[in-house]
């Protein structure tokens, strides 16, 4: 601020103000704002007319408010950037003019801060209704948690915020009251706990130092001086090992005395600031609840005692609902809501900790499966009262539940919670409220995993193969057609059901690669066939994902062209389900194959919800009757209904009709007298390898005659 009085006090600058010489003012400005290293100056008659001015950077004082009423420094914020704005009085000898200088709060001005200091500073806009990050010492990549921390952090509390580069303590500054910014001064955690270790190192070589020193004063001042400085030696040396137990005593000699003050005084100091971050380990910031930590020592003590113990674990099922829709800070006050009554439906009877994002798990002792479905139904009730998250708006807050009781579900701490877990996660599946865990879950979910890592290798592994069941026409049984079907052959785990791993497929994406792999197969025999004479139509499935996949109705209609065979002779198969769920990729996907000569068939029919309704909207060439209706040869008379009304809608549509499950003569006969076109089940043959399906059509056709 001194340099700025330089140029107030300069007689001539004074007498430019006063004769209104412009350009003298204006390079008197300019020259001294450089000298001093001012972004901007500019000077304001008494009467507020602006004379000369950096047009970019306005700026207005606010008045003097100093004991002599002539120097004023304040910060205010232009154009996104903070500036430090020093204002003198022009005094000749009344005030005629004020001039200002402006010193951008910026990069350098951080950096001789963190130079001075020896700690990283980051600038926050706090002229709004949230903080703003505006500037900082840390690398770029901290920014995000940096305004995470301006939009949570009030008052001048010491905190701690997770960057790139680890762990920092956090404390924010006001410069004075009403300042439109704040100011985060930040200290490596790791740099701290150096500190302490530096601190310890340079205790014990204290010390050390003073037990040399008393060895050799020993000779001079005997044992009356040796044994105090042992005494404090071994004290220093439990400090340093992390003995904050014993004091030193007081003693006689002054310099005895004092040292012994201060390392009682230092030794409390240590153990207060190891408390306080052992505390921060343990503890979650939001709630105060003892954290995942916490929960791993207290179920390894209740178990190395064989206590009884239920361990329920709770989530938020629509936590990420109410940040998107709320905010974070209401989905916090959801956190904290659900924190609140944790621990006032369990009280004393147990203990509560936070272990995730919106998980929280309970540690019930001395408790029974009777005893936590009891407690589990306390928490439901007392969650229907609602939460009042933001202004005039009452939220519910939706949880899952789930428990194991332990030492029966779980004698190992990371069993425990591993397992409470898991249950959660099916009662999620299930909608259910509160579900105790299922022995058996385990080893499906050990087995699900190795599917889903297994299976993207299934086709580049050749564990893949096709098997073809025949489909005859129900008339005269002459007309032969087939149904490639996928089958996985595990090394380790033998044959797997497509039921198991065609979904575990559709999730891992690795439906696609299977899909292309079928199509190859598939369009390769029907060319060899066809090659050979032999006209046989082969049906082939895709899943829901495949209907997602824009490329594969494309690459189908490619590989027909080809390889040059009858497109007709290729039929491919989607669910019912299909249409529902993908209503208009898979009417697009299917028009697109039947303006291609590409038949399309919908398999399933009749075990879905909206069938007519998607029929209208949908040409397809073939209808599959369910095995479900087909299955005991259509005694019950509601089957052979149904059945009856699927060919009669399927003739007025023009879609051949296909029943699946015929599995004996009567089966035939009942379908034949309902006009049925194709029959398809073991009564015909079973699903058969290539080979073997090609004798069988040479066998049965030699059986026709």
């Amino acid at each position: 601020m001194s340099g700025t009085v330089v140029l107030v006090e300069d007689f001539g600058f004074k007498d430019a103000v006063a004769s209104g010489d412009i350009a003298t003012i204006q390079s008197a400005l300019e020259n001294h704002g450089a000298r001093i290293g001012a972004e901007f100056a500019n000077l304001r008659l008494q009467d507020g007319r602006l004379i000369t001015s950096n047009p970019d950077i306005p700026f207005m004082p606010s008045g003097f408010d100093t004991e002599d009423g002539q120097l004023k420094a304040e910060i205010q914020l232009v154009n996104q950037r903070a500036f430090l704005m020093v204002t003198n009085q022009i005094l000749a000898p009344r005030p005629i003019a004020m001039v200002t200088f402006g010193f951008e709060i910026g990069d350098r001005f951080l950096a001789r801060l963190k130079a001075i200091s020896g700690l990283d500073i980051a600038l926050f806009d706090t002229s709004r209704q949230s903080a703003y990050l505006l500037d900082s010492t840390l690398p770029a990549g901290s920014d995000a948690e940096l305004q995470r921390l301006a939009a949570s952090m009030t008052g001048e509390a010491l905190t701690r915020i997770a960057l790139p580069g680890g762990e920092q303590l956090v404390r924010l500054m006001t410069p004075y009251p009403d300042a439109p910014v704040s100011f985060a001064l930040l200290r490596s955690l790791a740099a701290e706990k150096e500190g302490l270790r530096e601190l310890s190192r340079n205790l014990l070589i204290l010390a050390l130092g003073a037990v040399g020193l008393a060895s050799f004063a020993g000779l001079l001042l005997a044992r009356r001086l040796t044994r105090p400085l042992e005494e404090l030696s071994r004290l220093a040396n439990r400090i340093a090992a992390g003995d904050y137990r014993g004091r030193a005593r007081q003693r006689k000699i002054i310099e005895l005395n004092t040292l012994s003050r201060g390392i009682n005084s230092m030794q409390r100091a240590i153990a207060d600031r190891e408390k306080r971050i052992e505390y921060q380990m343990r503890h979650d910031p939001l709630t105060g609840l003892p954290n995942r930590l916490n929960l791993q020592s207290e179920l390894a003590h209740l178990m190395a005692q064989r206590t009884p113990v239920v361990l329920m674990a709770f989530d938020i099922n629509d936590l990420r609902r109410i940040n998107d829709a709320y905010g974070q800070d209401a989905g916090d006050t959801a956190i904290c809501e659900l924190a609140g009554r944790l621990q006032q439906v369990f009280a004393r009877r147990a203990s509560v900790f936070r272990t995730g994002g919106d998980e929280f798990t309970v540690v019930i002792r001395d408790a029974d499966e009777v005893q936590a479905m009891h407690m589990a139904r306390m928490v439901s009730d007392s969650m229907k009262q609602p939460v009042c998250i933001g202004e005039d708006l009452y939220q519910l807050i939706e949880l899952s539940a789930g428990f194991v009781c332990c030492p029966e579900d779980g004698s190992e701490p990371e069993a425990a919670m591993r397992r409470a877990e898991m249950s959660v996660y099916r009662a999620k599946q299930l909608r259910a409220f509160v579900l105790r865990y299922d022995a058996g879950s385990d080893e499906q979910r050990q087995r699900r995993l190795r599917l889903a890592s297994d299976v993207e290798y299934a086709v580049e592994r050749q564990q893949l193969h096709l098997l073809y069941q025949p489909k005859v026409a129900a008339d005269d049984s002459s007309h032969i057609g087939a149904e490639a079907l996928l089958r996985w052959e595990h090394p380790e785990l033998g044959p797997i059901s497509p039921a198991e791993f065609i979904p575990i497929a559709e999730k891992s994406g690795a439906i696609r690669s299977m899909t292309r792999w079928v199509l190859e197969q598939v369009c390769q025999s029907i060319a060899q066939w066809s090659s050979m004479g032999l006209r046989i139509p082969v049906s082939m499935n895709v899943s829901v994902e495949d209907i997602r996949d824009s490329a594969l109705s494309g690459d189908i209609i490619a590989r027909v062209a080809e390889l040059g065979f009858e497109p007709a002779l290729l039929c491919i198969e989607i669910t019912e389900t299909m249409l529902m769920e993908q209503a208009s990729a898979a009417v697009e996907f299917a028009q697109r194959l039947r303006r291609h000569n590409i038949r399309v068939s919908v398999d399933d029919f009749g075990t879905g919800h909206s069938s007519l309704a998607r029929l209208r909207e949908l040409t397809v060439d073939e209808i599959k009757i369910d095995k479900c209706f087909v299955l005991g040869s259509l005694a019950d008379p509601r089957d052979r209904a149904i059945v009856e009304a699927t060919v009669a809608l399927a003739k007025r549509l023009h879609c051949t009709t296909v029943a699946e499950g015929v599995e004996d003569q009567a089966c035939v006969d009942a379908l034949r007298s309902l006009s049925c076109d194709m029959l398809q089940g073991f009564h015909f043959s079973k699903p058969l390898k290539r080979e073997a399906f090609e004798q069988w059509c040479v066998s049965w056709r030699g059986r026709r005659g």
